[in-house]
């Protein structure tokens, strides 16, 4: 399905569930809706799912500006209205997605009865030599790249990204909004909220390691943080039996 929001034309994904609870799905960096297809499937099980490709990816237009995260946050605030789901029962935001979430609902732009965060991204002081050095590489890598035939020079940015230890590869034409998001750093955004919270992580994470996990869940008041065996920073499909076991007990 299409939509216009903010005069960028928008294409989100939707799953009809086995109850009348709305979920709203917020995928991570560089990843779509469709991408999520199956997890979408078994969310379904809990509710009506609306899952957006956000701007700059999978079939959503691309923004004439570079953003930051509350551009996104406002952004989604924006397509909830325009598709008039006015009352969200659930949130489940993955990695860059979580992200979002956080701001979202720090901000109060929306406000669900519960979230859950899957290996949400936001946690940036302490690497703040590994973000400094993940501009350079994406610098750098366009600049080394740049002579090189295409298939070598995805392979090469790629591997730059992948030694600074980000699995967030850049869009060609979103460097500087990344660059502005993995700037962020979210704690301050987290310790505000005070809705029922569930952190998954998994424990083989290397993008978004447990150790983000217990510092969220310190800093979001009565918050619950299960990390799963033998998955990675795609917790939800390396354990999807296990995933979806802990969102079912959380919701009900």
């Amino acid at each position: 399905m299409q939509v216009i929001v903010d005069d960028l034309l928008i294409s989100y994904e939707t799953r009809v569930g086995k109850t009348s609870k709305s979920i709203l799905f917020l995928h991570g960096w560089g990843d779509s809706a469709k991408g999520q297809a199956k997890f979408l499937d078994s969310l379904s099980e809990f509710g009506n799912v609306i899952a957006p490709d956000l701007p700059g990816f999978g079939d959503s237009q691309i923004m004439n500006d570079d953003w930051m995260l509350l551009d996104y946050a406002k952004f989604v605030s924006d397509f909830v209205k325009k598709i008039n789901l006015v009352n969200i029962d659930l949130i489940v935001g993955h990695s860059n997605g979580g992200s979002i979430a956080i701001k979202v609902i720090s901000k109060e732009l929306i406000l669900p009865e519960k979230l859950v965060l899957i290996g949400s991204a936001g946690i940036r002081g302490n690497n703040k030599g590994k973000n400094s050095l993940l501009k350079v590489a994406t610098k750098t890598g366009k600049i080394v790249s740049s002579p090189l035939p295409k298939n070598f020079k995805s392979k090469l940015r790629s591997k730059l990204y992948t030694t600074v230890g980000s699995d967030m590869l850049l869009s060609e034409n979103l460097q500087e909004t990344f660059k502005n998001i993995v700037a962020e750093d979210l704690r301050s955004e987290a310790v505000k909220i005070d809705i029922p919270t569930l952190l998954i992580y998994g424990e083989e994470d290397k993008s978004t390691p447990p150790k983000f996990g217990m510092i969220y869940h310190e800093a979001i008041a009565g918050s619950t943080l299960e990390l799963v065996g033998s998955a990675g920073h795609f917790v939800q499909f390396d354990q999807p039996e296990v995933v979806g076991k802990l969102i079912k007990d959380f919701i009900s």
